[in-house]
């Protein structure tokens, strides 16, 4: 891993990989990225942190269309304005809007509460829940994606499936957007608003999320 010296008191900065700069731990300096560096990054990953993301895919048409520019809109800039994960979910719940089908803290807890009990078993004692989002179209309640501070859990009828987030290798995208956990489109995370921001920061927080809890992961590919 390269090391750099803080120029205030000589100790070694620790690479923030989802904010493109280095932070001293021992008296706070912060240094960012060489502009050029960052015109290369973003000619190459279309805004994306190269950090983060390996984009395979071209997504040159997508961005000329609504949702999906939203979307990616959404995701650069809760990834550049935003130091943690934290602060990224007080943004989403406190700031946007979501649709009926969205619970949250203090926004329809009792969907979540109904939840819990189907899903207990693959939580943690601690987790916390996020988002939750009913997907069952007629069946309300049977069919639901769980996003919580450590993993995303799918629920359809009598099956549940969970990724934890430090497993996400690769997020299948689609121009809806619709996005699918490591190609698996049993495992997707769709629909959550009409103009995809409420969706890209939710990305945002999940990829955060991941590599706060490993920072020398691999990159996560859009593809």
């Amino acid at each position: 891993m390269e090391l750099r010296k803080c120029t205030q008191c000589s100790g070694n900065l620790k690479r923030l990989r989802t904010q493109r700069m280095w932070v001293c731990p021992f008296c706070g300096a912060r240094y960012e990225d060489a502009k050029d560096e960052k015109k290369k990054e973003e000619e190459n990953t279309f805004g994306l942190n190269e950090e983060v993301f390996e984009v395979t895919k071209d997504l040159t048409k997508l961005l000329k269309k609504d949702p999906f520019k939203g979307f990616i809109k959404s995701v650069i800039q809760c990834m550049e304005k935003y130091e943690t994960a934290a602060e990224v979910e007080a943004y989403m719940l406190k700031k946007l809007s979501f649709s009926d089908d969205i619970s949250a803290k203090g926004v329809r807890e009792e969907e979540i509460e109904k939840a819990l009990p189907k899903i207990q078993s693959v939580l943690d004692p601690d987790e916390r829940v996020i988002v939750y989002q009913n997907k069952g179209i007629f069946s309300k309640g049977k069919e639901f994606c769980v996003v919580t501070d450590q993993r995303c859990v799918f629920a359809a009828k009598n099956k549940v499936k969970d990724v934890l987030h430090t497993d996400i290798e690769s997020l299948k995208i689609e121009d809806s957007p619709n996005v699918y956990l490591n190609g698996n489109y049993d495992q997707g995370i769709i629909n959550l608003d009409a103009n995809g921001k409420f969706q890209g920061a939710l990305i945002a927080y999940i990829c955060m999320r991941s590599f706060e809890e490993d920072p020398d992961r691999d990159r996560i590919e859009i593809g």
